[in-house]
């Protein structure tokens, strides 16, 4: 975040865990992966959640108070998050995001955190 003083080096859930290097269940980075790829922890970003308060941007008094993905923010976007609803999205990629109760889906689907804050995500 090279736009605050300071820049600190964060990245919020949603975007790390994209990376596929985040447990999603910690909402940190996966010490089993890390090691499986050979990358220290501290290469990488503190995890922080989508809904933080980053800081200010430099030189004005607008404060950054969420960060997430393209993906993530779309379905945030949408009028209606029921589970019975989903959001398709078209762009470099094409997805289509709907809300499941369970952490984890037996169907090999990409799982995604929407939004998280300091208590959960």
């Amino acid at each position: 975040m090279h736009l605050i003083p300071g820049k600190p080096f964060v990245i919020d859930h949603s975007n790390a865990q994209r990376t596929q290097l985040m447990d999603i269940k910690t909402l940190d980075w996966s010490d089993e992966l890390l090691n499986l790829f050979q990358i220290s922890k501290q290469q990488l970003p503190a995890c922080k959640p989508v809904k933080f308060n980053y800081g200010r941007l430099l030189d004005t008094d607008i404060e950054i108070k969420a960060v997430c993905g393209d993906q993530n923010a779309v379905f945030s976007g949408s009028a209606n998050h029921r589970s019975d609803t989903a959001v398709v999205n078209l762009g470099s990629g094409a997805f289509i995001m709907c809300p499941q109760s369970k952490l984890k889906s037996n169907r090999q689907l990409l799982t995604t955190i929407i939004k998280s804050d300091d208590k959960s995500a």
